[in-house]
């Protein structure tokens, strides 16, 4: 046979199954153009057009490699829905005369033709929305950029050797379906064109361990409480409900259908019976389908609740470390205490004729050990390093500041609370003398740790109970670590063109008068950086979570459209059998919707249990209140399920449209 008879045919296939390969070639030049974008945001050259933005470029390389092995993934994925629709024609040309050989020629041929369209097009449509993607990421931290600066289109080797990555995956495809190809004969493609999805062997085996996998992950999410474990609980977690889910949806499913099943008074129903009665059949057949819908939405769900919370955390977590302009901090370890600092910063201020209000005070920061609700200094023979002893730490934050007599009306020593959660300290000889009082009712604000265990901040402006309640705590074990600092905060009253080096420049002058150890934090220097690390977290988790949605898509459309064309034929039985055209069509619709309702039901169950774990893998990351963490979670519900629900509306006219033209 001719070369060009085997294009013609491809062609030919390509143009009668459009249905198939159309959204299947929009998907693949989705994920092409997020992974052209993730390569291209490490692009020096243009992202030193927006500024001195290191974190994107880091971070996108991580996303770039998550694209890659996503892509393949889902690419080898959706293409099994275009596969088992053409094994019947596969059959039917064998039947004709076609060797195998030939089949494969005409593969090749229609894989080639998909891959260029899509790489083409998807290299193309990526250096557009780079530009745009660059545009939207400058607005996000804040920055004027000309984006076009260096012209419209970037260096295009990144571009070009993503799209070779994805020749790659196309190759790899057409490799493993020819191998599929030459293991079946024509009765068998026929037989398997009709045949959902593969059962696996061993089902008990299968079901025990897929519902060990999900029950171990939700006890790991819930049973963590250090935020130092949470990075690798959550993955592992995340990696166990993903084989919990793979394993036992179906199973979790049916079992939930045959406690309907016994209930006489529900299933003998004629539209109950069928309804039933056809929800098993789908979910026993669509198992992994349904599986990798539930997992990509709970993707999705996480991805977006962690990057919004950091987001919109920003501005929090930087009122909690720099309440103030800036921040002077000067060690006082080995040196002596009635230093000059004070005096050398008032100096400073009136030579360059600037105005500013601050405020100081002395502040010693150590870990100490809890054991019986008591806080003694960390014992001699205590391992501070790993994980096992977290929970009998805390932080001990000790301030002495003579400029706030107003406040210890009451106390003499104050236990400045940041959170309901931390309870009152007990130290030896102190514990009635401490009263407690929240941050935000408290009149001094001073600088504070974005901390990831319980802290305690007592305030004294009494010198005698600092310097015995840092005798207290001081630590026996020579590992601990200990900071005892002058502090002094600043806030700017006027404005001035020697502010834009006022935090080097000072810093410069006091080491010029004698004051070593000393340095400073700029709010300004300090919310670019948390804007600018937030922001590209949350930025690349859009650019995630916009490819699983589209994936999402897909996996729902594919789903629709394989079940029109299996229910062809079951909707003409369901007529014979004496359900009107309105009855058949109703049962078959509660059918669908039941289904896609349970990676809904899924997805809801296993983003309720990740809270826990994502909490503490927030609160490792500097995000604080929960309060953030739940809001963003409802927000990014919201924005999913109302994806979903549009998907799945578009999809469901797709299905009805198809089973209602062929039974005319």
């Amino acid at each position: 046979m001719k070369t060009s008879l085997y294009i013609n045919l491809a062609k030919s296939t390509i143009k009668r199954h459009k249905n198939l390969y159309v959204p299947f070639m929009i998907n693949s030049i989705f994920l092409l153009i997020i992974t052209t974008i993730c390569v291209n945001l490490n692009d020096k050259d243009l992202l030193n057009i927006i500024g001195r933005r290191t974190f994107i470029s880091t971070i996108s390389d991580l996303a770039y490699y998550i694209m890659i092995v996503f892509s393949a993934i889902i690419i080898l994925s959706t293409y099994n829905f275009i596969r088992k629709k053409k094994y019947e024609e596969n059959g039917l040309y064998m039947v004709l005369g076609m060797e195998k050989k030939h089949i494969i020629k005409i593969m090749f041929w229609e894989l080639l033709y998909v891959s260029i369209f899509v790489i083409i097009v998807g290299c193309l449509l990526g250096f557009v929305f780079y530009k745009l993607a660059i545009g939207i990421y400058a607005k996000m931290i804040d920055i004027e950029a000309n984006i076009f600066q260096n012209g419209i289109f970037q260096n295009p080797i990144p571009t070009l050797k993503t799209g070779l990555v994805f020749l790659i995956i196309f190759l790899i495809l057409f490799l493993i379906n020819a191998f599929k190809i030459r293991k079946f004969s024509a009765i068998e493609l026929l037989r398997e064109s009709k045949a959902g999805e593969k059962k696996t062997k061993f089902n008990l085996i299968k079901t025990i361990f897929g519902v060990l996998s999900l029950v171990a992950g939700y006890y790991i999410s819930i049973t963590t409480t250090n935020p130092l474990k949470a990075t690798v609980n959550l993955f592992i977690a995340v990696i166990l409900v993903i084989i919990g889910t793979y394993l036992s949806f179906s199973v979790i499913i049916s079992f939930i259908l045959n406690l309907l099943k016994k209930n006489n008074k529900f299933y003998y129903k004629k539209e109950n019976f069928v309804a039933v009665s056809g929800l098993m059949y789908r979910v026993r057949n669509s198992s992994r389908t349904l599986s990798a819908i539930t997992i990509l939405s709970t993707s999705v769900m996480v991805i977006l609740t962690s990057g919004l919370s950091l987001y919109l955390g920003t501005n929090e977590k930087i009122e909690n470390i720099l309440p103030t302009d800036y921040v002077i901090y000067h060690n006082l370890i080995g040196k002596k205490e009635d230093s000059n600092l004070e005096d050398s910063i008032n100096r400073y201020l009136s030579d360059k004729n600037l105005e500013a209000k601050y405020d100081r005070y002395k502040t010693y920061i150590t870990l100490a050990y809890r054991e019986k609700d008591k806080v003694t200094a960390i014992p001699e023979n205590i391992e501070i390093g790993g994980y096992d002893n977290y929970d009998s730490f805390v932080n001990i934050n000790l301030i002495y500041t003579n400029n706030h007599d107003d406040v210890f009306k009451n106390s003499k020593i104050i236990n400045v609370k940041m959170d309901d959660k931390v309870g009152n300290i007990n130290l030896k000889n102190y514990d009635r003398k401490i009263k407690s009082i929240n941050y935000k009712d408290f009149d001094f604000k001073f600088s504070k740790e974005a901390n990831i265990m319980d802290s305690y901040y007592l305030v004294t402006n009494d010198l005698e109970i600092f310097n015995n309640l840092k005798k207290l705590v001081i630590p026996k074990n020579e590992v601990a670590f200990s900071m005892y600092e002058e502090v002094v905060l600043i806030d700017k009253l006027n404005k001035n063109k020697n502010r834009d080096n006022f935090e080097k420049n000072i810093i410069s002058n006091l080491k010029g008068n004698g004051i070593e150890d000393v340095y400073s934090e700029s709010k300004e220097e300090k919310i670019e950086e948390e804007i600018d690390g937030n922001s590209s977290i949350f930025f690349m988790g859009i650019l995630l979570g916009i490819a699983f949605l589209a994936s999402t898509a897909m996996f729902i459309y594919y789903k629709q459209l394989t079940e029109g064309y299996d229910d062809i034929y079951r909707f003409k039985i369901m007529r014979q059998v004496g359900l009107t055209d309105n009855e058949a069509k109703n049962t078959v619709t509660k059918q669908i919707v039941s289904v896609f309702i349970l990676p809904v039901a899924f997805t809801i169950m296993h983003t309720a249990f990740a809270i826990p774990v994502l909490s503490q893998f927030l609160k490792a990351a500097g995000l604080l209140n929960k309060n953030i963490m739940l809001k963003s979670m409802l927000i990014s519900a919201i924005i999913f399920f109302a994806f979903y629900f549009v998907v799945f509306i578009m999809t469901e006219r797709v299905y009805l449209n198809l089973i209602l033209e062929k039974n005319k």
